[in-house]
């Protein structure tokens, strides 16, 4: 009884690992994805604003995507660049 007990544990151990390194390389494939289909999106946008001379929208997309990444708040960051030019 014992041995079975300790052969199922180990079987399902095995097997919960396997599916578990399953999963981590697929939630790899799909951020790389997705980063790589976000970064597609904005080379779009930036270049059809860029074709259209919208240089406005283009430092209002400029400022979402720093404050996107850690900007604390909006206003200081402008206040910042504009001091900077």
């Amino acid at each position: 009884m014992l041995v079975v007990v300790i052969g199922l544990l180990i079987g399902v151990s095995i097997l919960g690992f396997f599916k578990l390194h399953q999963d981590r390389q697929n939630i790899d494939q799909a951020a790389n994805s997705s980063g790589q289909e976000r970064i597609a999106l904005i080379a779009k946008s930036l270049s059809n604003l860029l074709a259209g001379y919208d240089y406005t929208n283009m430092e209002s997309l400029a400022d979402s995507i720093v404050c996107s990444t850690g900007c604390a708040d909006t206003q200081d960051y402008q206040s910042e660049w504009k001091n900077r030019r």
